[in-house]
């Protein structure tokens, strides 16, 4: 580590610059791959939703935010409902409830992850706090790293809006293609559930 650190400090400032360069180009890569699947699932589904990702080393910030044609109740029915993810959810295979401690539950998923060309499988283990009827915090751990996750309902005059902060760090050798799954995951799945909650309380009216 320390010579890593050494060898940048002295790195010639060309080489310095080089280095920068690859890395903004990587992250345009990143930006316009995102961008494409993010238009494709805009394309299939009715709801709208807004999406922002910064991405600072090996770490990726995600907000989402969803004006729904809904309310508070129906979006925490669906929020919750981890089980029926699978249903709804493109690429989850199974979403179990293993544990539930009052607010706190653990949830197991198996996902198809995007990974470039592939469908990779993963297992992912949630923890989840929830805080009803509005506030749900989840740590999601998997061999390919982990995302902090929170779901903010707020209810408005005409409906109410979702949001989402998700903080992703990426461990596996493939970084960058691993990171830009789990952004494609996080952004199917609240597409998903703004969908959902639309739905059903539609459905219900």
């Amino acid at each position: 580590m320390h010579a890593t650190a050494a060898q940048s400090f002295f790195e010639p400032e060309a080489g310095r610059e080089c280095r920068r360069g690859r890395r903004n180009f990587s992250h345009r890569i990143l930006a316009w791959v995102l961008a494409l699947a993010f238009a494709s699932m805009q394309s299939a589904a009715a709801t709208v939703i807004a999406l922002h990702v910064k991405r600072q080393d090996d770490v990726v910030v995600i907000h989402a935010s969803a004006l729904l044609d809904a309310d508070a109740s129906a979006a925490w029915r669906v929020l919750t409902d981890y089980q029926r993810y699978s249903e709804f959810i493109p690429g989850v295979r199974r979403s179990e409830i293993v544990r539930r401690n009052g607010a706190s539950v653990t949830v197991e998923q198996s996902l198809s992850a995007p990974l470039w060309l592939l469908h990779v499988p993963v297992d992912i283990t949630y923890r989840i706090v929830e805080v009803p009827p509005s506030r749900l915090y989840s740590r999601g751990k998997a061999d390919q790293g982990f995302v902090d996750s929170t779901y903010t309902v707020t209810p408005l005059p005409m409906g109410v809006r979702l949001d989402y902060v998700g903080r992703m760090v990426p461990a596996g050798v493939l970084r960058f293609l691993e990171s830009v799954a789990g952004e494609r995951i996080v952004a199917a799945e609240f597409q998903a559930l703004a969908t959902e909650i639309e739905r059903q309380y539609q459905v219900a009216q």
